[in-house]
């Protein structure tokens, strides 16, 4: 509706029942939804590796580094889906120690 609302002349003669079905909006909402999930979860990794040092590492960003790639995979494969690449998102790998807690 707020598409309609925003750029009235493009989507002229449309209804929202047409353009959820024409942009495929509701698999576009489940794949956000998927990827919500999976960078919140490795967020909560991240908090509690830093917050409890579940990993005994000196380094801040040692500590940080396999969530930051996580993280970039995450976002590729996001922009790769938005491309028509990727379908799905990927498994997330965890750090044993850290997905216990």
């Amino acid at each position: 509706e707020k598409m309609m609302l925003c750029e009235p002349q493009r989507w002229e003669g449309e209804t929202v029942e047409s353009l959820t079905e024409k942009l495929s909006l509701e698999a576009v909402v489940e794949r956000y939804w998927q990827h919500y999930q999976q960078v919140m979860s490795i967020e909560r990794r991240v908090y509690a590796d830093a917050s409890l040092q579940l990993r005994d590492i000196d380094s801040s960003f040692a500590r940080a580094e396999p969530y930051l790639s996580e993280l970039q995979d995450a976002m590729g494969s996001l922009a790769a889906w938005g491309e028509g690449k990727d379908t799905e998102s990927k498994p997330q790998k965890k750090d044993k120690k850290v997905a216990a807690a």
